[in-house]
This record gives C-alpha cells, sequence and structure tokens, in this order.
C-alpha cells in the first residue's frame, strides 16, 4: 500500500546514478524496480575537475 517508492542504484565508476519511480494503483501498478529507469549523470557535480 506505499506510494512514492523509488528505486535508485549508483555506478560509482561511471559516476552515474540510476533512478526509477512507482506508477499506477492497484492492478495496474507498476513497482518502481520493474518500471523505467532514468539515467542521470552526475559528473557535473562530482567529477573530476580537469
Amino acid at each position: 500500500m506505499g506510494y512514492n517508492i523509488v528505486s535508485a542504484t549508483y555506478h560509482f565508476a561511471a559516476n552515474k546514478m540510476f533512478v526509477a519511480f512507482d506508477e499506477g494503483f492497484g492492478q495496474q501498478r507498476v513497482c518502481a524496480a520493474c518500471g523505467t529507469y532514468v539515467e542521470v549523470d552526475l559528473s557535473p557535480w562530482f567529477g573530476l575537475n580537469n
């Protein structure tokens, strides 16, 4: 019966995060872990300054 559930993982070597969000309700609900993940490049914030 939860809502606003996020599934996230981080790839340290690539400096990228992947996140997905729960969608729908009841029988049509797609849990975050089974949904579509969005790739977020974290290099602008946590990358090395060259």
